[in-house]
């Protein structure tokens, strides 16, 4: 079965997940303040977890390295996917153009990414894929916060080290290296709580999408024009990259499925704090986590001919 396929057959299965979130929003047994607490716990306690329990494995200079070219390769999807951005999305006449660019840049790596990943590659998946969860969360709490309010904002930048999940990889990197282990006792109960990853996820993305008002936004063309540059023209860049490059193998798959993710929901909660068009972002979320059911398969696809 190529990569594709098993891609596919995931991105269907997780699907499912989300018919059944937006099921529990139209019938309001997921109510908005529900949504909310589910992220909370998606995003404060599971996810963390998730990544701690990655690092729960034996040190080798082989994952060190994959884990540096993990790190290589991210900010490197991120700088082709800026440039990208700063020449499809325009500032002139353009009052959403930060929204815009933010869009086309940050790909929803942890809501959609990790669950993926998680599904197809398990605790290594999630081990790689927090080198590139680093770098977009060092990104966009610096370039983002610039783009979205025209200033450095210092505070916001140093805040990136509270993150719980930047936390998490910081003590997981430090249990890698040193080769400490949590006791199985404790381990067992934390791997069991990882289980509700994937399936929280997609609840949260599926109530999301009818909570935002996707049948208001579908008619809007530009959507799709800036869910065309996020969801195909930042991952095609990536995989010539890799190809010139000569690079091949899972490291690369995890970063390029990564990139390949739908518009980051940070967009929506930045368009928020930062008094830019919200409702628009909210659009973005919706209209490209529907579109990558099919452009994710796709990518591999493609970058399977490629290589």
């Amino acid at each position: 079965m190529t990569l594709a396929l098993i891609i596919g057959t995931m991105i269907f299965k997780m699907f499912i997940m989300m018919s059944v979130g937006m099921i529990g929003s139209v019938t309001k047994l997921i109510t908005e303040e529900g949504n909310k607490a589910m992220t909370d716990v998606l995003l404060f306690i599971v996810t963390p977890i998730l990544i701690l329990v990655s690092y729960q494995v034996d040190f080798s200079k082989d994952k060190l390295q994959g884990l540096l070219l993990a790190i290589g390769l991210s900010f490197l999807s991120h700088i082709i996917a800026m440039v990208i951005a700063s020449i499809g999305v325009k500032k002139k006449n353009n009052t959403d153009y930060q929204v815009e660019r933010m869009g086309t840049i940050y790909s929803n790596c942890g809501f959609m990414g990790i669950p993926l990943l998680y599904a197809l590659f398990g605790a290594e998946g999630v081990f790689y894929v927090t080198a590139y969860l680093t770098v977009f969360n060092l990104f966009v709490w610096s370039h983002a916060v610039i783009l979205m309010t025209g200033k450095v904002d210092k505070k916001g930048i140093l805040s990136v080290f509270k993150s719980p999940n930047i936390i998490a990889i910081i003590i997981g990197l430090i249990l890698f290296v040193t080769g400490i282990r949590v006791p199985e006792l404790i381990l067992d109960p934390l791997k069991t709580i990882t289980l509700v990853n994937t399936p929280l996820a997609m609840l949260v993305i599926g109530a999301t999408l009818i909570q935002s008002n996707l049948l208001k936004m579908i008619t809007k063309s530009r959507l799709y024009y800036i869910t065309f540059l996020r969801l195909v023209v930042v991952p095609l860049f990536l995989i010539i990259a890799f190809k010139i490059l000569g690079l091949t193998g899972m490291v690369p798959t995890i970063i390029l499925i990564a990139t390949a993710c739908p518009v980051a929901s940070t967009g929506t909660m930045f368009a928020l704090r930062f008094d830019k068009n919200s409702n628009y972002a909210a659009g973005l979320l919706s209209i490209s986590t529907l579109m990558s059911i099919m452009t994710i398969p796709l990518m591999a696809i493609i970058s399977e001919w490629i290589q």
